[in-house]
């Protein structure tokens, strides 16, 4: 009988074994598959003209990235502490069964072990945090240069009709009239 029951430990940590591998395996192809993802986008991105789009498209890229890697970090943080705990509980478990030969040793249950991944939860926050700050700092920096060359046409355009009526006052009308047509030539 005491053969049986390490038969049936054995078989038992097997399939466990099996489960496992199959969900590192699974979880192995899905970061396989966004890292292509992510190589395609930035594909796309680097055959995009420059521009404003090109810049935008990359940043959202680079965001995504970087929360991709906290939540990475976090699963090996998981699988790490997991990894820990099956050690512990196959060696108590081995202590157990060479103390008392009656003993059937358990199965280990992955599902059983409690990590605390609340410090990247905080990180993938703060992260976010970050790059909306950053996003908001690259539009203002985008709109000051507007406003900046906004405000000079306007100054210029002022200048140009305190010219035009300093000109005017001076007797220059021809040379008004003249200017307005070439402009208008210009224009057509």
């Amino acid at each position: 009988q005491r053969q049986m029951c390490i038969r049936d430990s054995a078989y038992t940590d097997q399939l466990n074994r099996i489960k496992e591998l199959r969900k590192k395996n699974a979880s192995e192809r899905i970061r396989l598959d966004t890292d292509l993802e992510n190589q395609v986008e930035q594909a796309r991105i680097n055959a995009m003209e420059d521009g404003i789009d090109k810049e935008m498209a990359q940043r959202e890229l680079n965001n995504k990235i970087e929360l991709q890697d906290i939540e990475r970090q976090k699963q090996e943080y998981i699988r790490k502490i997991t990894e820990a705990q099956r050690q512990i509980f196959e060696a108590e478990e081995n202590a157990k069964a060479a103390k008392d030969k009656n003993y059937k040793k358990k199965a280990f249950d992955p599902s059983s072990v409690s990590v605390d991944t609340s410090m990247f939860d905080n990180m993938s926050e703060y992260t976010k945090q970050k790059q909306a700050n950053e996003t908001a700092n690259y539009y203002n920096n985008i709109l000051a240069k507007y406003q900046d060359y906004t405000t000079k046409r306007l100054s210029v355009e002022k200048k140009y009709q305190n010219d035009l009526a300093n000109l005017e006052k001076a007797g220059g009308t021809e040379a008004v009239s003249y200017t307005h047509l070439r402009a208008h030539e210009t224009k057509a």
